[in-house]
This record gives structure tokens, sequence and C-alpha cells, in this order.
């Protein structure tokens, strides 16, 4: 049987609960539109004849659909880098007056019209300038695949300093959330903390998260390698490597200094699209136009070394002659000479005809229609169609790619905001129901109050 006292502190009990309740409930409410913010919920525990306590605050959460979140954000990250690295180089080729394909086919029309009048000096100094031409879209679209390549990299060594800043953030968090006793207030705010970095991270690398016993997070990269376990995290490290061409290689140093090349592992997140835009889409494509201007050059010099200039002589390369295919487009240029000396095109055919005769030119004009390019099956005009081509299909296949991955990772996030976001109608009918709990409280005591009175009196 309860005694006054006893109903008294019952009746406190109930004003402290409710109005923790209401502060929760309040505090949500504040809340429903933070980033990061998960809903608290209060857990009441019935104490024998003190009425009711807080039994714990615990924070709505979803692991699973939270992983959905942290991997479509990884692949949003990796399409959008690759899509914006994507639309930088296809302004590139665009094939206008400018482009390698049209260079060359101004290059031909130039020789057709010497061709009729091949002792026209003139004429002969518009072929070595369209030449030229030639050579100078080869070098100015290569430098641009280099020019975005190193943007890339760029671009790597920054992103991997933030990656080192959230990771020591996260293993930061990890011991501020160790410091407090869970399920509290103090420490809901602390996970969200983490969270919230966690999703950061995400975007750029591709993470797997294991929440430990002691309620600390375990960061696993992908392929396995650990960047932050409890209190203690790994870094990156971007390094210049003569092996990929001066550019950085990332290698994952963990606490005791030991270093492990990640490169090739790194996957998701805006480095690793970064990563497969630097050292495979751009770099098989500088090895297209490459082995394209190989070709090119080496098919134009086999049929001008054969024919004369106007001097008589034979033998001439018209382009520098390029030893092997790596770097050919970006090296391209006329041959030693020629570029002050127009009566060494080789316009004849014969030392008999070096002055006037026009079966050289007839020679040179056939490259046009010659599949030599792409290994012996294509045209150069439709060698530099297909690089165009698949530049634009790539292009098109990650802004498709971005587009479709922001949906996804929006779609998850908002599914992961129904799961652990706050519902401000759900907050109003909580506020209510905890008001009119800390009501009742209070006519407890306001009712115990009296009963005193009256007992007072007697």
């Amino acid at each position: 049987m309860a005694t006054l006292d006893g109903l008294l502190q019952i009746g406190r009990s109930s004003l402290v609960a409710h109005q923790a309740a209401i502060g929760i409930a309040s505090g949500n409410t504040a809340n429903a539109n933070t980033v990061g913010f998960a809903r608290r919920e209060i857990s009441m525990r019935s104490v024998p004849g003190a009425g009711v306590g807080i039994a714990a605050v615990l924070r709505r959460s979803s692991s699973f659909v939270e992983q959905r979140v942290l991997m479509s954000s990884a692949r949003f990250g990796a399409h959008s880098a690759k899509s914006e690295g994507m639309a930088a180089i296809e302004t590139s080729f665009d094939d206008g007056g400018s482009g390698v394909g049209a260079r060359i086919d101004a290059m031909f029309a130039a020789m057709r019209t010497l061709s009729t009048d091949p002792g026209d000096l003139q004429l002969r100094t518009d072929v070595v300038s369209r030449g030229q031409a030639v050579a100078s879209a080869f070098s100015a679209t290569a430098a641009s695949i280099e020019r975005e390549r190193s943007s890339a990299d760029a671009a790597i060594g920054v992103e991997v300093e933030r990656v080192n800043q959230l990771a020591a953030s996260i293993a930061q968090a990890n011991r501020d959330v160790g410091a407090e006793r869970p399920d509290t207030p103090a420490w809901a705010d602390r996970v969200d903390e983490r969270e919230r970095l966690v999703h950061e991270l995400s975007g750029l690398v591709e993470v797997t998260t294991l929440t430990a016993g002691d309620g600390s997070l375990t960061i696993l990269m992908h392929g396995g390698p650990t960047l932050v376990q409890a209190g203690t995290s790994s870094t990156l490290r971007a390094t210049p490597d003569a092996a990929l061409g001066g550019r950085n290689r990332v290698d994952l140093i963990d606490p005791s200094g030991a270093a492990l090349d990640v490169t090739d592992s790194l996957r998701g997140g805006s480095i690793g699209g970064r990563l497969e835009l630097r050292d495979e889409t751009l770099a098989d494509l500088a090895a297209s136009l490459d082995t394209l201007a190989f070709d090119f050059a080496n098919a134009i010099n086999a049929v001008h070394t054969s024919g004369f200039g106007s001097d008589g002589a034979t033998g001439r390369d018209f382009f520098a002659a390029p030893a092997v295919s790596v770097g050919a487009a970006g090296n391209m240029g006329l041959a030693a000479g020629l570029s002050g000396n127009p009566g060494w095109v080789a316009a004849a055919g014969d030392a008999a005809t070096a002055v006037g005769g026009n079966g050289g030119l007839l020679g040179l004009i056939g490259v046009a229609n010659s599949t030599f390019a792409m290994g012996g099956t294509a045209t150069a005009g439709q060698a530099v169609a297909a690089i165009i081509a698949d530049v634009g299909r790539t292009s098109r296949m990650e802004r498709d790619a971005a587009a479709d991955t922001g949906v996804q990772f929006e779609q998850n996030q908002a599914l992961f905001q129904s799961e652990t976001g706050v519902s401000v109608d759900e907050e109003l009918i909580d506020l209510t129901r905890f008001e009119r709990a800390y009501q009742a409280g209070a006519r407890i005591i306001e009712t115990v109050d009296r009963l005193y009175e009256a007992l007072l009196s007697l």
C-alpha cells in the first residue's frame, strides 16, 4: 500500500520522466530537417514503489539501409568523377575545323590541288602548311588527354588528404562514442556526427562499416584494407610513381607505418572513379591516338620516301619518323627541314619528272583510302571517326550512369531518412501524449497535497 510520501515520489518521477520525454520529442521536432540527425526514442521503465524512470534514449538506426546508402554514394561519386572528366575531354574531340579528322582531310585536299600544278611553289607551301596542321592537331589532342589525366591526378591528391581528415575524425568519434554511456542523448549526438563523417567518406572511396561490441565502428576499404579501427586510423598517401608516368600511386599507411599499394584495388567513390579515368579510360584513348598517329605518319612517309622533290632528290620523310607508337601523337611534327623547303614535297614519281610530275602526289593521295589504321582494317578517316565515336559513347555512358546512380543514391537516402529520420506528425502526437502524462503526474502531486492538508486539519 503506497504512503503519501510514496505517492509524492511517484508523481515526481512521472514529472521528471515525462519532462525528459517532452525534451526528446522537442529536440526531434527541432532537428526534423537537420542532415544526419537520427530520431531519438525514449524508453521508460517501471520503478517498483517509485513510479517511472528513464531506461534509455534510443537512437533510431537501420544498418542494412545505411550500407545501401554508402554503396550508392560510392557509385555516384565514381561515375560523377568519370562523367566530369569525359565531358572535358569530349570537347577536345569535336571534329570541327581544328580536329584531327578535318586537318587530315584538308591536307589531302591540298595535295589534290597541287597535283593539278605540281610546279606551283605556293601550292607546295600549302601542302606543307596543311601537314603541319595535322601534326599540331594530333599534338593538341594528345595534350588535352594528358591535361585531363593530370587534372584527375591532382584531384586524387586533394581527395586523399580529405580521406585522411575524415578517417582521423571518425577514429576520434569512436573514442568520443566510447566515452559516453550508451543510449543517452550525448551518446546519440556522437553517433550522429560519426555517421555524417562516414557518409561523406563513402563519396570519396568505397567503404564497408562493421560495428564492434563496444560500439566503435571499423571502416574497411574495397578489397579489405582497414582504414579505421576503434580509436586508430590508417592514412592514404599519394606518391609520384615512375611506373605511372610520374603520376600518383595511392598507398595505405597503417598505424605501424607499413605501406600497402592500393592504387589498383581502390574502386568506387570519386577517388576510384578518377583512378579508373586516369589509368584506364584516358590511357586507352591516348594509346589509340598514338597508334593512329604512328600508323598515319609511317603510311605517308612510306609513299613520300619513294617520290621525288623538285630538286630530284628522293628518300625524304614527310613527317618526323616516330620510333615507337607510345607518344607518337604528342611528338608528331614535320620532317626536319621540310617546313622551309616546300620543294622537298615528293610530288613526282621519278627523277625524270621531278619538275612538273605528279606521280608521287597521286600515291600520297591514295593513302586517304588506304586501310592501314586499326590493324589494317580502317582508313585514317574511319579510325578518327571510331575514336570520336568511342569518346562520345563513353562520355554519354558515364553521364547516364551518373544520373542513374544519382537517382539511386537519392532514393536510398530517402529510404534511410524514412527509417531513421524525424516525422513531425509523430512528434506532435508524442508531445501531446507526454504533455498529458506530465499533467497527470502534476495532478498526482496536487492530489497528495490536498490529502496532506486534509490530514493536517484533523
